[in-house]
């Protein structure tokens, strides 16, 4: 009690606060509130701390001391933040959610950035292979396939099969968005069009 109280509010008679641990929390600052919350929760001996942008309110040695208490404990963390320096020191583990899928990297955010890089870098080369394959494919398609041998009929169904494996777009949600969204006065509706 007296490090969380000595590291949040700097001493234990709470130098912040004109009447001490008898100080009514109603009228107080949201930072305020927000630290004597945080204090209420670190006092405790919880297995599970889950935080939600635990610095905002937080000056410079407050934060640093948040990561050294947070480190030192024997609970488990799970916190979401924006600061990058906070997740560096108390984060052993990170999940990225991008597009839907959850990834997950081990280490702080430094060790994040580049397991993320390298795994979008593999993903980048692997549809570039799988682009030139489909050209190649296509490309002997076009010539068209000899007959009378049962390797073109392989070969076509494992190209159409290679085809259809397109990725869906990068941000469906967006697409669908921009697609049910109005662009202006005019509105065509279309029947028996074809191309």
């Amino acid at each position: 009690i007296r490090d969380v109280l000595t590291g949040l509010f700097g001493g234990l008679d709470l130098p912040g606060f004109g009447q001490g641990l008898d100080t009514v929390i109603g009228p107080l600052s949201g930072g305020e509130r927000r630290r004597i919350a945080l204090a209420k929760l670190l006092i405790g001996e919880p297995e599970l701390i889950v935080l939600d942008e635990p610095t905002n309110h937080l000056d410079v040695e407050g934060i640093s001391w948040l990561a050294s208490h947070l480190r030192a404990r024997r609970s488990a963390l799970v916190v979401v933040t924006h600061d990058r320096w906070f997740l560096d020191q108390v984060c052993t583990r990170m999940w990225d959610v991008q597009r839907g899928q959850v990834h997950e990297y081990e280490g702080g955010y430094s060790d994040y950035v580049f397991a993320r890089a390298e795994r979008e870098r593999i993903a980048a080369t692997e549809e570039a292979k799988r682009q030139n394959l489909m050209r190649k494919e296509l490309a002997w398609l076009r010539r068209g396939a000899p007959a009378r041998t049962s390797k073109p009929r392989f070969r076509i169904e494992a190209a159409n099969a290679l085809i259809a494996d397109v990725p869906p777009p990068r941000d469906s949600a967006e697409l669908m968005k921009f697609a049910n969204s109005r662009l202006g006065k005019t509105v065509f509706d279309l029947e028996d069009v074809t191309i």
